[in-house]
């Protein structure tokens, strides 16, 4: 994303940093999502204010610039999920913009993509900590050994290097 770090001038600089990563969101979408489509001015706008209204909630939420941020990466990451999906299979459609980024469409809208969008994360979450147990597992399994590169610890120091690695991974459940 082209905005980060960026210096503000005067005035309100949350809002106009908003509204910019609003343009740069919309420049994004219509050109990976609809690369063959030409837009006239009126146009434009409206699917700007549908995209203002729907993706960014109509900047409602008091958010700190940072969080508008985050927010705006995972719009990213959404609009290359679907661009991805539609590349999967030549039969798959999205409705035009001014349907697609409209928020009372419910059936096939981009609001759709936020549930599939946090899937993704939890599953992606899931994998990361599965992979880390199965690294752990394999690490008491060749100390057990006598082979590895913690053979020469003890069950201890073993078991407190493991501690530190479920720490970062930050769930109690685990």
């Amino acid at each position: 994303v082209p905005l980060k770090g960026q210096e503000r001038g005067s005035g309100s600089p949350g809002r106009i940093f908003t509204l910019e990563l609003i343009e740069y969101f919309t420049a994004y979408a219509l050109r990976v999502l609809y690369p063959q489509l030409e837009l006239t001015e009126p146009e434009l706008k409206e699917i700007k204010n549908l995209i203002w209204s729907s993706a960014y909630g109509a900047l409602r939420h008091a958010l700190s610039d940072r969080q508008w941020e985050k927010h705006h990466e995972s719009l990213i990451c959404r609009v290359n999920m679907v661009r991805k999906w539609l590349d999967g299979s030549p039969e798959r459609w999205i409705p035009p913009p001014h349907l697609y980024f409209n928020r009372s469409n419910k059936k096939n809208g981009f609001d759709r993509t936020h549930i599939w969008f946090i899937k993704q994360e939890v599953l992606k979450q899931t994998v990361k900590k599965e992979i880390e147990l199965q690294k752990m597992k394999k690490d008491v399994y060749d100390h057990s050994l006598g082979k590895g590169r913690h053979r020469s610890k003890s069950r201890h120091q073993l078991f407190m290097y493991h501690k530190k690695r479920l720490d970062k991974i930050g769930d109690k459940r685990v």
